[in-house]
Parts: structure tokens; sequence; C-alpha cells
């Protein structure tokens, strides 16, 4: 299974982009750092990572051809934990959609 402790230094994805933190609603914890949502993307930010995960489990789950079931175990491990991170990150969206379409802050 793919560990998420490659880069054990805490960052902010998007802090180099000189976007003041006042533009963003709140932050999704991903493997590598957080990741800063921006006012008035939420939504769209959770509508995409549910839109991958859907996918990603039409391919998994795929009985027509089932092509998970002929990877390796650490490939499959690999995919399962791609899943599992897309789902935590649309789960965690939740909250900043909330924040978001109140005009506050997580």
């Amino acid at each position: 299974m793919h560990e998420a402790n490659i880069n054990t230094k805490t960052s902010v994805v998007g802090e180099k982009d000189g976007i003041e933190p006042s533009q963003y609603v709140g932050g999704v914890d991903t493997p590598y750092g957080i990741q800063l949502v921006k006012r008035g993307e939420a939504l769209n930010h959770a509508s995409m990572r549910s839109s991958q995960l859907s996918g990603l489990l039409q391919l998994i789950g795929g009985v027509d051809d089932p092509h998970f079931a002929r990877l390796q175990p650490a490939q499959q491990d690999n995919l399962l934990w791609l899943a599992r991170q897309l789902a935590n990150e649309a789960d965690e969206m939740l909250d900043i959609i909330a924040a978001d379409m109140a005009g506050g802050r997580q």
C-alpha cells in the first residue's frame, strides 16, 4: 500500500502563488501538505474529486473487464489507497462547502 511518509515536512500547497490567505475558505489534508481551497471553488473542487473517485471505482469494479483483478497486489493496493484518498478529500470538502456558502472560513 502507498504510504504518505515520503515527504514528512508539513507544507501548504498554494502558498507560493501569492494569493492572500483571506482568499481561501479552508484546506484539505493531503499526504504532502494542505490543499487550500479558494472562496467560491469549494463545490467545484468537491465535484471534481467525486467524479474522479467515481471513475476510479468504475475501473476497479468493472464487471465486463475485470482489469483490477489481473493487477499485481501492490498495484491493487495503490489504486485502493487512491480511492480512499479521494473519498477522504471529498468528505472533508463538505465542511468547506458549508463555510464557503455561509461566507465564512472552515
